[in-house]
C-alpha cells in the first residue's frame, strides 16, 4: 500500500488495519487449541496474548503518532517553502521587469545618440539652405570721422557763409530790407513802409518765402557774450541761425499782418551772410512751386 507523508488518513488507515489482521490472526490460534488446553491454559493464555496484543497496539499507536508527526511537520516546512519560493518569484519578476543589462543600455544610448546626431544635421542642412536663398547681405562699411582742429580763424561758421543769391526775376519779386541795428531782430522803421506797398503789390502772390541776413557786426556782437573762447563756434554757429530765424519771425508777422492770416508764407532753413547787410529778404513768387 503506497502512501504520502503528508497523507493523514491513509496512515491512520493503514494502522487499523495491521490492528485488525494482528486481532484475527490471535483469535484463530485461540480456536485451534484444544478444549482441556484451553481450559487449564486459559488464565496463563489469555494473561500471554493479551500482554502481547496489547504491547503490540501500544507499538502500532507510537509509530503512527511519529508517522503522522512526521508527515505533519514535513506538510507544513513544503507549504512554508512553496510560500517562500513564491514570494521569492514575486520579488525576482519584479526585478526582471525593471531590469536592464548593461548591452542593451548601450544599444539603446548609441540609437538615441545617433537619432540626436540626424536631426542636428538635417536641421544643419535646412539652415544652409534657406540662408543661399536669401539675398546676400550687403555690407556696410563704418567710416570714423575723426575732427582735427586748426589754426585757421573765421569770423563766420562755415555753415552760415552763404552768398547773397543771384536770383532771377522770372521767379519771383524780391524785397530787401537791410537797415536791421545790430544784434536786433525788430523789423526797422525805414522798411516798414516800402515793405507794406511791396506786399500791396504782389498781394496775390501764392506764397512768400522769408530769408534771415546778418554780418560781421552781428557776429562781433555776439562774441561779446562769450567767455570761453573754446566755444566761439558752437555758440556763434547757434546764436546767429537764432538772430537770423528771429529777424525772420517778426518779418513773416508782418507780411501777416498786412495780406492776413492765411497768407501762404514760408520760412527757409538757411542764412544769408553779407559783409554790410543786416536784415531780410522777401520773395514773392508769381507762380506756386
Amino acid at each position: 500500500m503506497e502512501f504520502k507523508l503528508d497523507d493523514k488518513e491513509g496512515i491512520k488507515k493503514m494502522l487499523e488495519q495491521r490492528v485488525q489482521e494482528n486481532l484475527a490472526s490471535q483469535a484463530e490460534k485461540k480456536s485451534s487449541s484444544s478444549t482441556q488446553n484451553q481450559n487449564t491454559q486459559t488464565n496463563a493464555s489469555g494473561t500471554v496474548n493479551h500482554s502481547s496484543s496489547g504491547f503490540s497496539l501500544l507499538i502500532y499507536i507510537v509509530l503512527a503518532i511519529v508517522l503522522v508527526g512526521i508527515s505533519f511537520f514535513a506538510g507544513t516546512k513544503i507549504s512554508d517553502k512553496e510560500v517562500i519560493v513564491k514570494e521569492v518569484a514575486k520579488e525576482s519578476d519584479i526585478d526582471l521587469n525593471n531590469y536592464i543589462t548593461k548591452e542593451l543600455y548601450i544599444q539603446k544610448t548609441e540609437e538615441l545618440t545617433n537619432t540626436i546626431n540626424e536631426i542636428r544635421k538635417a536641421l544643419q542642412e535646412k539652415n544652409k539652405k534657406e540662408s543661399s536663398q536669401q539675398s546676400p547681405k550687403q555690407e556696410v562699411v563704418v567710416k570714423q570721422v575723426v575732427y582735427t582742429p586748426t589754426n585757421e580763424t573765421s569770423n563766420m561758421p562755415q555753415s552760415l557763409k552763404h552768398k547773397e543769391p543771384i536770383t532771377e526775376e522770372s521767379d519771383f519779386y524780391i524785397f530787401k530790407c537791410y537797415t536791421a541795428n545790430v544784434g536786433s531782430f525788430q523789423v526797422p522803421d525805414g522798411c516798414l513802409n516800402t515793405l507794406s506797398t511791396f506786399l500791396e503789390k504782389y498781394s496775390n502772390s501764392p506764397k512768400y518765402e522769408v530769408i534771415g541776413v546778418v554780418n560781421d557786426d552781428d557776429i562781433d556782437f555776439l562774441k561779446s557774450f562769450i567767455k570761453n573762447p573754446e566755444q566761439t563756434v558752437n555758440f556763434l554757429d547757434f546764436a546767429t541761425m537764432g538772430l537770423s530765424r528771429h529777424r525772420v519771425v517778426e518779418a513773416t508777422w508782418k507780411i501777416k499782418q498786412t495780406l492776413g492770416e492765411n497768407t501762404n508764407v514760408i520760412p527757409v532753413n538757411y542764412t544769408i551772410y553779407s559783409k554790410v547787410s543786416r536784415g531780410f529778404v522777401i520773395r514773392a513768387y508769381k507762380v506756386a512751386i
